[in-house]
């Protein structure tokens, strides 16, 4: 029996690792299953005899703990993490955490084997070793939450079966859903994750531009790229002209894929109309819609998975508090029945803004209902809009501030009010970022 055929299996299901252990014996691999830590530690003893290991993460952190003293142990081997149904937050800590690769569960036994033959052929452990000393800086905060909705699950499990494969894929769903949140969880969860990821905004260039940035000789994207991972956003907003350019060159691709996994350039696309309304609209070729949309997950909107709100928050909140090296934040009751009977029209894109001014407005370590400004909540529906793309607290609080005293014509106590901070807060912040001017002539800042 040949070294490398030796494999760890580690599984707290005793019927799951009988079936798994008997498909890799037909398989020609020598398995020593493994049930617990002290078991797992016994084994890990002996590295020399083993070649990659299998971790079923049913057990969730416990087994991810399990995952990185074998990820230390057995380093520069391949380890397969099994992932319960949908769980894609897990899927992408057991990478994060020394994994290879990873399958959903359900799955079918012999994916298993085969999945171990492929990883022995990639060799990139030193590629995660580099990502894991930079604590995986460029995905440092990418955990998509576990959903509880049915359909926004069913859309998870595919969209954690597709990123391992090199097809072309569309994501589809309303303005503000996560497109591109979920362009990088697939990237990431691809076998692609430590090739170049690059975002291509489609809306608003005309068809000589789009060529010009897209297939030009000396920049352009998608000969610049390869191997690599290019997401066109609303890809639909392309000329038709541009379609078919990118058709050809996907045909052009498809000698160079079939030569195997992580060859030529992938390509994703997001729009918020599916395949069929943009080629019914005119909006895209049939040709187009074939090439692009080798699978279809469907993101929806926030309104059609409100049980994910209370989630969704404490994440953004855990996330924010991380980002900014604040004190963790959290949610009065008034404070989430309010999130979570807001309408949400610019879905999770709008409860990210939503929190991040709650963040802002809050003085103490909860959250009260007065902070949340959703667009419910607003007396005219326009009067606290934030634009994030500085994501830097000071300006988001400075823009608030200046938006509300505007508001406001610069009365204080009006603005203390609307902001639900103290009038004495509200006097130092105004200090802080030299609002003075804004303020109501006349009015004493003296507390």
């Amino acid at each position: 029996m040949e070294e490398w055929r030796t494999i760890l299996l580690v599984s707290p299901e005793q019927v799951a690792s009988e079936a798994i252990a008997a498909d890799l014996a037909a398989a020609h691999f020598k398995v020593v299953r493994a049930s617990g830590e002290a078991e797992v530690s016994y084994c890990l003893q002996r590295t020399t005899v083993f070649s990659a290991a299998v971790i079923d993460l049913t057990s969730g952190e416990r087994g991810l703990e399990l995952l990185e003293l074998m990820a230390e142990k057995l380093a520069g081997k391949p380890i397969l993490a099994l992932i319960p149904q949908a769980n894609l937050n897990l899927a992408v800590q057991a990478l994060q955490r020394g994994a290879y690769d990873y399958l959903l569960k359900p799955l079918l036994l012999e994916e298993v084997a085969a999945s171990l033959v492929a990883l022995f052929d990639r060799p990139f452990q030193q590629q995660i070793d580099a990502a894991r000393r930079n604590q995986w800086l460029r995905e440092r905060y990418l955990q998509p939450v576990n959903s509880r909705e049915p359909e926004m699950r069913r859309q998870m499990q595919l969209l954690g079966l597709l990123a391992r494969t090199d097809a072309p894929l569309l994501l589809v769903g309303e303005t503000g859903v996560g497109k591109t949140f979920y362009s990088r969880v697939l990237h990431f969860l691809s076998l692609r994750r430590f090739e170049s990821l690059t975002f291509y905004d489609c809306r608003h260039k005309s068809g000589a531009e789009a060529l010009l940035e897209l297939f030009g000789h000396s920049r352009g994207l998608f000969f610049r790229q390869q191997p690599g991972v290019l997401v066109l956003q609303e890809c639909f907003r392309l000329a038709l002209s541009v379609q078919n350019r990118i058709v050809a060159f996907m045909s052009e691709q498809e000698e160079a894929a079939a030569a195997g996994p992580g060859n030529g350039l992938r390509v994703i696309g997001t729009s918020v109309h599916l395949p069929e309304q943009a080629v019914d609209s005119g909006q895209a070729s049939k040709h187009f819609r074939q090439a692009i949309a080798g699978g279809v997950i469907e993101l929806p909107s926030l309104a059609q998975r409100r049980e994910d709100i209370p989630l969704l928050a404490d994440l953004f909140l855990s996330l924010l508090a991380g980002h900014f090296g604040l004190e963790r934040k959290y949610l009065s009751g008034g404070a989430m029945q309010r999130l979570s009977e807001s309408s949400w029209d610019d879905n999770v894109a709008g409860l990210q803004r939503t929190l991040i001014q709650a963040v802002v407005l809050s003085e103490g370590a909860e959250i009260e209902e007065q902070a949340i400004q959703t667009p419910a909540a607003e007396a005219d529906g326009h009067l606290l809009q934030l634009s994030l793309s500085s994501f830097q607290l000071d300006r988001v609080e400075e823009s608030l501030i200046g938006q509300a005293l505007h508001h406001h014509s610069g009365n204080l106590s009006r603005t203390a009010s609307t902001l639900g901070i103290s009038r004495g807060t509200l006097y130092n912040k105004i200090r802080k970022y030299g609002l003075e001017n804004m303020t109501k002539k006349g009015e004493s800042l003296v507390g």
